[in-house]
């Protein structure tokens, strides 16, 4: 099977959730029996500060376009050009859309070609989260924006609509996407994971200090934002907390507090299982699923999260699992026992193995391939 993917991030290179996902999906894809050769084309990045610059004149433009901001951003003539022409030249068997933010796609490619959208989150109620964090915006600019976000779920449900093969990662986002309408073909597949998973290698600790861990890319706001709720409400009320952050921005979001260790982006994350008793999840904001909550719990380690942390994947509690909402419960928690019992937890095999590409290979490929089939039977009936 030859898939060209559209992508909002470079798989091979991002360092966040998005890249994550897309890697282990990719990874199942070109298993075997299915070997799908596949093609990537990525919006066009540039260095941070252009990338701000062209956010902002994307804003700019949605005051005189039809299209939201955040859609604009992707929606350069290099992009489309570039789209058309990788269509034309590999007649791709199916197109893979990487992001709701690339449905507009869909007005490129002919309809004798299936296609697939892998929606990491819904994008509108991302956005709809990410103004309601930004308490200091007032006014008309506040309501620019929220208007824009109704615009931007108008676009995104629509999409979804024309499109009709739907991948999620979680039932949550599909169910919330199958209330508007019913008509469409879904399929709930969850963060992937293909490289081996590896059980508790960190010796645990016995003195009384407990080393906690967040890996996340701190670029991000919700991370940023949980961060900063951590290392403000619960941190002060721990004296025997040590915690270490890992993951790109780390340095920065970090620095000068005396108990937190900012080791930045790491390449292999036995670093990171190797020097922490517990990862935590702070995330309160945002939206999709934590891709670092199955991430731990693939490699076997335990964690304390908050329930926003945990939307998605229905791990409200159990073996190494420790989910708590107030930081005043967090605080509790951390100087209690129980916190040093849990760094001894280990992980279920099941909820190990939910995360594994391995477990998820066949129904992926099976989608995939139902896709196409129903695409070619369709067309030579008409």
């Amino acid at each position: 099977m030859k898939i060209l993917m559209p992508s909002i991030v470079d798989p091979t290179s991002h360092r966040g959730g998005a890249g994550t996902v897309t890697r282990g999906f990719l990874s199942v894809l070109r298993q075997p029996p299915l070997c799908a050769s596949i093609d990537t084309l990525v919006v066009e990045g540039g260095s941070p500060a252009r990338q701000r610059l062209r956010r902002f004149a994307s804003l700019a433009r949605s005051l005189f376009s039809d299209l939201p901001a955040k859609v604009g951003f992707s929606y350069t003539r290099s992009f489309r050009e570039r789209v058309r022409a990788k269509i034309r030249e590999e007649d791709p068997s199916l197109v893979l859309i990487n992001g709701a933010d690339l449905l507009w796609i869909l007005d490129e490619v002919p309809p004798t070609i299936p296609c697939v959208l892998l929606a990491h989150n819904l994008e509108h109620e991302l956005f709809r989260s990410q103004i309601e964090s930004l308490r200091c915006i007032r006014g008309l600019f506040r309501s620019f924006l929220e208007r824009d976000c109704a615009r931007l779920k108008a676009f995104e449900l629509e999409g979804m609509e024309r499109v009709g093969n739907i991948v999620f990662l979680s039932h949550a986002d599909a169910d919330a996407a199958l209330r508007v309408s019913s008509q469409r073909n879904v399929a709930v597949f969850p963060p992937m994971f293909a490289d081996a998973s590896r059980s508790l290698p960190r010796e645990v600790g016995k003195d009384r200090m407990l080393h906690l861990g967040f890996l996340a890319n701190l670029d991000w706001w919700p991370n940023r934002q949980g961060l900063r709720w951590f290392l403000r409400r619960v941190l002060p009320g721990c004296p025997d907390v040590q915690l270490h952050v890992f993951g790109e921005g780390a340095v920065r979001a970090a620095r000068g507090h005396p108990r937190v260790v900012p080791h930045g982006f790491v390449t292999d994350l036995r670093e990171v299982w190797s020097q922490c008793d517990v990862m935590i999840c702070p995330i309160r904001s945002g939206g999709g699923v934590n891709i670092k909550v199955a991430e731990s719990l693939y490699n076997g380690m335990p964690i304390l999260a908050t329930p926003f942390s945990l939307k998605g994947y229905q791990l409200e509690g159990g073996p190494g699992i420790v989910c708590l909402e107030s930081a005043y419960d967090w605080c509790r928690y951390l100087r209690s026992q129980h916190a040093r019992d849990l760094r001894n937890c280990r992980i279920p095999e099941g909820v190990r193995r939910s995360f594994s590409a391995r477990e998820h290979a066949p129904r992926v490929q099976a989608f995939f391939e139902a896709v196409v089939s129903a695409r070619r039977t369709r067309w030579r009936h008409s």
